[in-house]
């Protein structure tokens, strides 16, 4: 679809599998509809019409959403937004529409797009957009990398988590298992202190461990042009410039388009910069497996894809494999070397 100049005329000439309302099937370009159908009736795109009917109302000012060719916003994701941002929107429809006293969406559609229209096995379903569990009582906006606004009615409860690289289900139960009252807690002194002190611990920046050098790899790779078939991270070839034991640049050539970022050389530690077309932070890391592999980890953090890249370089020949956590892509790539 994204390589077409009219996604509309696309969708509509899909073929149909099933009858309207026999089979239920998640597709993003339902939701890319949703965004066309508002843009052609208000003129306003998709963000323009959240940022006045939705975000300015609820104190909501940095967003940023992703727009194809003609400006119109993906609908089904893409969308930029802070966890208390996300948080603000969970509380709009705990509270079943109104926020800080007023209200900002109907009631009634709070309460219809939370129906179950879809069920699904293991007591899951879907509505207007909202996966839900009408058994265990919770409504969640979902994406990919869980990214998710959890609303918790019988827990009066909001969640939201962003991240990457890590089991959502495995933290969740640690949240709903720390859900003790609807009231505040007694204060507890050492268990506050507790926190605190992890809280730092977790906030602090940890020592800088160099990744142990391999010289005949870095000289195989430095400033050479590594070649990749087309793939899912959009980057055509890449060149690596080392500029010392802890750090370097790589060279990423997409679309005829060139972005360098710097990346460290190191076992915990990475290079922030920023991407070009929104200037959300991206991080990379380079280090090795043994003598032949060597790994790039590209990481988008905001926008979610999670690249590890495995170069394995014998002789002159260097094949790549593929990792992309979000989407629990593992795929090998035809690689040329020059």
């Amino acid at each position: 679809m994204r390589k077409t100049s009219d996604w509309v005329t696309f969708i509509f000439n899909l073929p149909m599998t099933s009858r309207p309302g026999e089979k239920f099937s998640y597709c993003s370009c339902n939701f890319y509809l949703l965004g066309e159908i508002i843009y052609r009736t208000t003129r306003l795109t998709p963000h323009e019409f959240a940022t006045k009917y939705l975000f300015n109302l609820l104190q909501i000012e940095n967003t940023k959403w992703l727009a194809n060719y003609k400006g119109v916003n993906h609908g089904w994701g893409d969308l930029f937004l802070h966890p208390a941002d996300m948080a603000k929107i969970g509380q709009m429809v705990l509270r079943k529409g109104k926020w800080q006293g007023n209200q900002i969406i109907s009631e009634l559609w709070i309460k219809k797009s939370l129906q179950t229209l879809s069920g699904l096995p293991d007591d899951k379903g879907y509505g207007y957009g909202s996966w839900t569990n009408d058994r265990v009582g919770y409504y969640e906006a979902a994406g990919r990398g869980r990214q998710t606004i959890s609303v918790i009615p019988s827990k009066n409860m909001v969640v939201t988590m962003l991240g990457g690289e890590f089991d959502a289900g495995a933290i969740g139960k640690y949240i709903f298992g720390s859900i003790k009252a609807d009231k505040p807690l007694q204060f507890n002194p050492g268990d506050y202190n507790k926190l605190k002190n992890t809280i730092n611990k977790i906030a602090s920046v940890p020592g800088f461990k160099s990744e142990k050098i391999n010289g005949t790899v870095i000289k195989k790779l430095n400033k050479k042009t590594i070649i990749f078939e087309k793939n899912i991270s959009e980057i055509d070839s890449l060149q690596f410039d080392f500029m010392s034991k802890q750090k370097g640049n790589v060279v990423f050539y997409k679309n005829g388009l060139i972005e360098k970022y710097p990346f460290a050389v190191s076992t915990n530690a990475y290079a922030l910069s920023f991407d070009p077309t929104l200037q959300l932070p991206l991080a990379l890391q380079v280090n090795y497996k043994d003598d032949e592999e060597f790994i790039l980890h590209f990481n988008q953090l905001c926008r979610i894809n999670n690249f590890y890249f495995h170069f394995v370089i014998k002789d002159n020949e260097v094949t790549t494999m593929m990792e992309e956590t979000s989407n629990f892509i593992k795929t090998n790539i035809v690689t040329t070397f020059k």
